[in-house]
């Protein structure tokens, strides 16, 4: 899937709302979707919304890919190698099959240790309880308030209590 973004500007009407419409042309693929709003280029607020299937579809979902961004200076840089001052991560996996009634959709970054198993590393799990898919993009993020310590880990994802990917990354110093 592919990102789109759609710039809407003008002015709050006396009661301080800003009318806006916008359309795709296309029919709005399933899920959560995120509206920035920002007033004289700064960050002022989001709000969320959810697009829901008009019949609902089951079918398998599998991983087709993982993208991991650094997110430096409110810029994306894809990473292939990651160092210790990468703390601001953000994981794309972009998935094929549906569940577009809601799936639960568990993600979190471990490290690997010695025995194969993953230690969650702190304020790295979430939980969307019922999140939409269908051929979708879902995207993780990620913020350690310090270094990320170097050593081997996996991003992984369950939906609806199974594993979906463990995606291997490594950091350095």
């Amino acid at each position: 899937t592919n990102l789109s973004v759609i710039e809407v500007s003008g002015k709050t009407d006396a009661s301080g709302k800003l009318p806006a419409e916008w359309n795709l042309k296309k029919p709005w693929p399933v899920g959560l979707y995120k509206v920035f709003f920002t007033c004289d280029g700064a960050p002022v607020g989001t709000a969320g919304y959810l697009v829901k299937a008009v019949k609902d579809r089951e079918s398998p979902i599998k991983a087709t890919g993982v993208t991991i961004l650094s997110f430096k200076d409110v810029k994306s840089t894809e990473k292939t190698k990651l160092a210790s001052t990468d703390n601001d991560l953000i994981f794309k996996c972009a998935t094929k099959g549906a569940s577009t009634k809601g799936a639960e959709v568990r993600m979190f970054v471990g490290k690997r240790e010695e025995q194969g198993e993953n230690t969650i590393i702190k304020g790295s799990e979430v939980t969307v309880a019922d999140w939409p898919l269908e051929d979708t993009e879902m995207l993780y993020s990620l913020e350690l308030p310090d270094k990320f310590p170097a050593g081997n880990y996996d991003m992984v994802i369950h939906i609806n209590g199974k594993l979906l990917i463990e995606h291997p990354f490594s950091v350095t110093e």
